[in-house]
């Protein structure tokens, strides 16, 4: 298929174009799905053979195309040709005689094989400003060649090829189902290290490990394809939307004639994550130190969930796409569905002929399908790194933001309308477009007046209903602590004993005093001085009170507790031995079965809330997890504070609360909401009390009266007031 890269001695002029001779005929072969060409020359009486890709080249040059806008038009697509493979590829033509020089540009090409390829007839599809689509995609998705990792892919094979084996891939198999299977029966135990995964001071450690991870996945390539005898190329970094991405070329894997082989190479990365992740979740399980299981359930994250959700994900251009095209024996898949989907819409919306498809039947179906759904998580994804291009560069990365709608909306519709004005039926589709278009405008225009579909969201976050906030009475070292978290309490039962030997010391000194004026009261008796006895009784009167006091005091020392419950203190044994001050928590005692919701409801969100209120109906509330619930709001407090109501909420914890630093009146800076919010507090039944777990954040959606331009107006002016 790519034998005219060797015949070819010279590059031909990448500004010239070409025409093909009329009579050439085309006829699509599809062998297990993947189609190829073969190409009939009735004046040579010869037969010569095209690859999927081979044929697109030639159907571009044919109407009226330059090799340099070929290349540019071959972007568009996602085939990977550089301009000198195009111009090999021109030459190799010149040679067959299968095109000629054209002595000026075509007005209207000719259609290859004596029919137009769907609905896609093509003309001068190309973006006015290619050079600048250029630039921008340099700026988008800058790539930077580091070295030639064909010496290191061969130090992988030699002591890390043995992975990509029988034995291998056995050890691979036992280690990825054990960690599963121990995550999974003790994940209650990783519970409290993995509700701390997230949290934003945890952000910097992820990124490193990161990095670590995805050096191994290249790697990964890199050692299988080099086992399999496949020659490694460059290795580098790329910058997709400021987000550091490594890559390796192991490009010639295709030319690997075993699909499995294939298929090896491309899910190589992928595999040796995935093992990376069991190996960290084992790990996590054995060591005793609580930084280092984070630190292990962070790499397993990250391997793990984080690169089947992305590298595995066939909708995203990554390896499971690669893997995914291979498997069904479909080259180039996001090609042949796109080309099909939009011929279809076209067809449906425009009134053009039905695409042309040259695979099976089923792998057409299958290949629409994986375009509607790669578009929608093509749509998913790249807003996601949009939002977080301008969140993070603020305003290079808007300069960024406005670069991507660029190249990934404007420059495709304006070659889409190309196309169209090129194309031979351009007037029957125009009026269909102008009434497509007008129909589309008023669409949007009546987005801006009716009542969202959508709802608002309002956090939340789960708590113990009422509980019994055991405090020190006096100041005091904790002496005891007689019960741990999760143990059951009666009414009454002993918590905590506390000691200070300062206020016994008092109470003695009491006793001594009281003991003294006694003494004093029996001599003056003896004189019957009864004024100085009337003073030294009241003197004693007073010395009981005080005795009392302190006898009180003594025995607040033992903390009890004043309700069946549960201790829900996370923190109990490290209370030992330390000093708490009069009015300080040492333990919380509350019921499983009696747990509330905390809403803290925005200034923006009050008037909807009151609504949701005023219905008396229960709203949906989905927690973290997956968990979702149904609770009926209550009325807020009238008042709003600043005051961060529940820590989890805050965002320095992983919660949607934007802060700010604030100085106290003892110029102590503590955190508090960059707005005031108000507060709502409403119980939940016993049943669903013990579904869930306290610090459980979420979201409860209300309803929403906005227009949607309103409603997405005003999460921008938020979005923008939240970025630092």
């Amino acid at each position: 298929m790519e034998a005219w890269k060797q015949e070819a001695t010279s590059p031909a002029n990448s500004s010239l174009r070409f025409q093909t001779a009329s009579h050439l005929s085309f006829t699509p072969s599809a062998t297990g799905g993947a189609t190829t060409y073969v190409c009939y020359d009735p004046q040579q009486a010869k037969y010569f053979h095209f690859g999927p890709f081979e044929y697109e080249v030639f159907q571009l040059l044919a109407s009226g195309l330059s090799p340099s806008e070929v290349l540019n038009q071959l972007a568009t697509l996602g085939i990977e040709w550089t301009e000198k493979e195009i111009l090999l590829f021109v030459q190799s033509l010149l040679r067959l005689k299968l095109v000629q020089l054209a002595s000026s540009a075509p007005q209207n090409a000719p259609v290859v094989g004596n029919e137009k390829h769907g609905p896609n007839a093509r003309g001068t599809p190309i973006f006015p400003a290619s050079a600048l689509t250029r630039g921008l995609g340099f700026l988008v998705c800058p790539r930077l060649p580091l070295f030639h990792a064909d010496t290191l892919a061969s130090i992988g094979s030699r002591y890390g090829g043995w992975l990509f084996s029988r034995a291998g891939l056995l050890l691979w198999t036992l280690s990825t189902i054990s960690a599963l299977m121990l995550f999974w029966s003790h994940r209650i135990d990783f519970d409290h290290s993995l509700q701390q995964l997230l949290a934003p001071q945890t952000w910097p450690l992820m990124f490193a490990i990161w990095w670590g991870v995805k050096l191994a996945h290249e790697l990964g390539h890199a050692t299988a394809a080099k086992r399999l005898g496949v020659e490694v190329g460059e290795a580098g970094i790329l910058f997709f939307m400021l987000a550091p991405v490594f890559f390796v070329d192991v490009t010639d894997a295709w030319k690997l004639r075993q699909r499995k082989d294939r298929m090896v190479i491309t899910l190589a990365g992928i595999y040796v994550e995935l093992l990376l992740a069991s190996c960290a979740i084992w790990f996590a399980w054995f060591v005793p130190n609580e930084q280092l299981q984070h630190f292990a359930l962070q790499v397993a994250l990250i391997a793990g969930p984080g690169t089947i959700l992305v590298n595995a994900n066939p909708f995203l251009r990554l390896d499971g796409y690669y893997a995914f095209g291979d498997l069904l024996s479909i080259p180039n898949l996001r090609m042949h569905g796109r080309r099909l989907l939009g011929g279809w819409l076209e067809c449906i919306f425009l009134g053009r002929a039905s695409p042309k498809s040259f695979l099976d039947p089923w792998r057409t179906w299958v290949a629409s399908l994986h375009a509607v759904c790669s578009i929608c998580m093509q749509v998913i994804w790249m807003s996601g790194m949009i939002v977080a291009a301008t969140y993070f560069a603020q305003g290079f990365g808007m300069l960024l933001a406005l670069a991507a709608v660029i190249l990934w909306v404007v420059a495709p519709l304006v070659i889409w309308l190309h196309s169209l004005q090129a194309a031979e039926d351009w007037s029957t589709v125009r009026p269909r477009l102008i009434v497509l278009t007008t129909l589309t405008a008023f669409l949007i225009g009546a987005a801006g007046s009716i009542p969202s579909p959508l709802g608002r969201t309002v956090p939340v976050v789960i708590q113990y209903h009422d509980p019994q906030l055991a405090r020190s009475a006096v100041d005091g070292f904790v002496k005891a602590v007689h019960v741990r978290l999760g143990q059951e309490v009666r009414e009454g039962d002993l918590l905590v004993e506390m000691d200070d030997p300062e206020l016994r010391v008092r109470r003695e000194q009491v006793v001594l005093e009281s003991a003294a004026v006694e003494t004093r009261i029996g001599q003056l008796g003896h004189q019957k001085n009864q004024a100085m006895i009337a003073a030294e009784r009241q003197r004693l009167m007073s010395l009981a009170k005080q005795l009392a006091e302190l006898d009180r005091q003594i025995a607040a020392l033992q903390v009890r507790a004043i309700r069946d419950g549960t201790v829900v203190s996370p923190l109990v044994e490290n209370l030992l031995h330390r000093f708490i001050p009069r009015g300080g928590v040492l333990l919380s005692v509350a019921r499983e079965e009696q747990k509330e919701i905390l809403a803290s409801i925005a200034a923006a969100d009050l008037e909807s809330y009151d609504v949701a209120v005023q219905g008396a109906r229960a709203s949906d509330v989905r927690l973290r997890g997956g968990l979702w619930i149904q609770a009926i709001p209550a009325l807020p407090k009238p008042r709003m504070s600043d005051v961060i109501p529940h820590p989890a909420l805050s965002a320095s914890a992983g919660g949607p609360l934007p802060v700010v630093l604030t100085s106290d009146s003892a110029e102590r800076e503590s955190p508090r909401t960059s707005l005031p919010r108000s507060q709502s507090t409403f119980e939940l039944d016993a049943e669903t009390s013990q579904g869930v777990y306290a610090g459980q954040q979420g979201v409860m959606f209300i309803g929403d009266s906005r227009s949607l331009w309103h409603r997405a107006l005003d999460h921008f002016i938020q979005w923008f007031h939240d970025t630092p």
